[in-house]
């Protein structure tokens, strides 16, 4: 019995130390970041600007496809204002979102997270809206975020999206 209470012992203090992985390799960190792109992947296609910007850092940075750089108040305003309405309305409809190739690395308070992201939209096109999107298939980036750990929470600090070369 008391070597049961031992391992016990042992058990938790590793848990608590974050030295015991969760499932498929990943420590809690990795999996509290995952569940927060998680979320935030769910704010996304919701149209939820709010819980968006709860998710993201105040010094956040992100380098679109076409190299443009946005702070966090820019990429609001620009990128997904326009987009959130509609997408709360209906207007616009997101037909295709998925991440896979996911690879994590955990550098203590900061977590970096790389993959494919494959996206597709339908209805109005909020950045014209006299033009809706056109049929295809969908788009293909592939993505790396920062996340950092601030006041106990992961915030998304920096998102770098590129479009894969062809092969």
């Amino acid at each position: 019995m008391r070597a049961a209470n031992g391992l016990h012992v042992l058990l938790v203090s590793a848990i608590l130390c974050g030295l015991v992985q969760t499932a498929a390799g990943q420590s809690s960190a990795q999996a509290e970041v995952l569940a927060a792109l998680a979320e935030r992947d769910k704010a996304f296609v919701a149209g939820d600007e709010t819980k968006l910007a709860q998710l993201m850092s105040g010094d956040y940075l992100q380098t679109d496809v076409s190299g443009h750089v946005q702070d966090k108040q820019a990429w609001l305003k620009e990128y997904f204002g326009p987009l959130a309405p509609l997408l709360r309305s209906g207007q616009t409809q997101v037909t295709t979102f998925d991440r896979s190739d996911i690879v994590v690395r955990d550098f203590g308070d900061t977590i970096v997270v790389a993959g494919t992201q494959t996206f597709k939209f339908a209805g109005v096109n909020p950045w014209d809206p006299k033009v809706t999107f056109k049929p295809g298939p969908p788009r293909v980036l592939r993505f790396t975020h920062v996340w950092i750990k601030r006041d106990g929470a992961w915030k998304l600090a920096v998102v770098h999206n590129a479009i894969p070369a062809e092969r």
